[in-house]
């Protein structure tokens, strides 16, 4: 039972004044006073989760900078909103990067210069009529990304039989957008407007390629990885195993050393023995992988941190999808291109920012915050497993495709037709994988979500912004 040993003494002073008055107003006073203190420290009543000094009674735990760091309350609104229910009729925001991502044609259409203007920057054609595709191949592709690229299309037509328009376009299957805004300006007629390609990335200001889900949605089998929704279950069954409070409290990242200057300057933060900045880092190499099946790399052996590090390398990564799917907290450092669900995602609420001009200091302000504050570390954790299992499912997954070439079909200012050179692909090619992502034996219901109109592309732009400008100014 608690004493108030400063409170109650008064109390009886008080009292033996036998005034009423001024028993009220100093009552109102003292009521005023404990009230603003629990605001002090964070006592939310709505939450589900069972705590309720949540920031600065854990923040007593250290006195590192990154301890005082408190979450906004708007970052507390999004957090609890995530882990509820969705709408299942409604799409994921991150439907609205569609309408962004073909704005560049909405006046113009798009004609059949314009995309021969996209062929130089092409490795395939895809042209779908009448529910059949065709493909015509300029370069091969990295791997398999072209195959499973294909894959996928093809299993949208039976998931969606019927529902896919007739389209034409050219399609790249690297890491890095190639379609520069600075190349291709309204005033400028003759570079207006750019060329439509379809990519895996793109950068949040500075490009104008239209993002496509990547190949390994439908499997990577050089990296011995299966189609998504089968290891996402493998990553969440992992994951349960150990508790976010049971893990390591320390940052992971586990990658090829040699592709870029930020996974370099990460880790050099590891390799600095005078300063303790809470990380371990581990060479992936692949070749050796390969020799030894894998043994090393099963990433559902990888959720026994509390912190998992997501870093680019010379381009963009696939990884990160597979690093949220733990459940720990993820330090994102900051990225210059994004897929395209990542850019829905909320810092604070999804993922922690890190500075990518102050990676060490920055990881371990962002160790320090969690581990003074677990509830709220492990939310952020829990709240991006739940985004992957509510809204990165294979059906959104396909919905997206769906929609995303909906309107992109109507852009287009000719009726496709499939070119001579192109090869007519189906379900019976032989393309590498095709086992793992059968089709339904039972056709999908034709029912397809509804894009939000209250969410736009650059108010989620405008959330990524603010956050990394926030931690910038605090690990410094």
């Amino acid at each position: 039972m608690v004493e108030f040993t400063a409170i109650t003494p008064l109390w009886r002073t008080l009292s033996k004044l036998r005034k009423p008055g001024i028993v009220i107003i100093v009552t109102l006073i003292l009521f005023a006073f404990v009230t603003e203190h629990l605001q002090a420290v964070n006592w939310n009543w709505n939450w589900d989760w069972t705590w309720a000094l949540s920031s600065q009674e854990s923040a007593s735990a250290s006195d590192s900078p990154g301890s005082f760091f408190r979450l906004q309350k708007s970052d507390l609104r999004e957090l609890q909103r995530c882990l509820s229910p969705n709408s299942e009729n409604q799409c994921p925001s991150y439907f609205a990067w569609i309408e962004n991502d073909l704005a560049p044609w909405k006046e113009t259409g798009i004609s059949q210069q314009n995309l021969q203007d996209a062929r130089s920057k092409a490795d395939f054609r895809v042209v779908i009529v009448n529910g059949t595709l065709y493909m015509e191949r300029y370069n091969k592709c990295f791997e398999t990304r072209d195959d499973f690229t294909l894959w996928g299309l093809l299993m949208l037509l039976k998931e969606y039989p019927g529902m896919v328009p007739d389209v034409d376009l050219m399609f790249n299957c690297g890491d890095w957008p190639l379609v520069f805004r600075a190349e291709h300006q309204p005033e400028k007629n003759g570079s207006w407007p750019p060329p439509p390609l379809f990519l895996y990335c793109t950068s949040r200001r500075d490009h104008y390629d239209i993002v496509f889900p990547d190949w390994s949605y439908w499997g990577w089998p050089e990296v011995n990885i299966l189609p998504w929704s089968l290891e996402k279950g493998k990553i969440f069954s992992g994951a349960e195993k150990l508790d976010w409070s049971h893990r390591q409290p320390i940052a992971f990242w586990k990658g090829n050393y040699d592709m870029g200057p930020a996974r370099a300057d990460l880790v050099k933060c590891t390799a600095n023995n005078t300063h303790n900045y809470n990380l371990v880092t581990y060479h992936q190499d692949w070749f050796a992988e390969r020799e030894h099946n894998f043994n090393n790399s099963d990433l559902s052996k990888q959720c026994q941190h509390r912190y998992k590090i997501y870093v680019q390398g010379g381009g963009w990564s696939v990884s990160f999808k597979y690093i949220l799917a733990c459940g720990s907290t993820v330090l994102q450092i900051e990225p210059m291109f994004q897929e395209f669900f990542a850019r829905s995602l909320i810092p604070f609420v999804h993922f922690w920012p890190v500075d990518r001009d102050n990676i060490c200091n920055s990881t371990k302000f962002a160790v320090d915050w969690g581990n003074a504050h677990p509830k709220e570390a492990a939310a952020i954790g829990e709240c991006a497993k739940s985004f992957l299992d509510k809204e990165l499912s294979m059906d959104f997954v396909y919905q997206y495709m769906l929609h995303l070439l909906r309107e992109y079909g109507k852009l287009l200012k000719f009726k496709p037709v499939p070119p001579p050179e192109a090869q007519r692909m189906t379900l019976e090619s032989s393309l590498p994988g095709h086992e793992l992502t059968l089709p339904r034996t039972v056709p999908r219901p034709r029912k397809v979500c509804t894009l939000a109109n209250n969410i736009s592309a650059d108010m989620m732009l405008s959330k990524q912004r603010e956050g990394y400008k926030r931690i910038k100014l605090q690990a410094t």
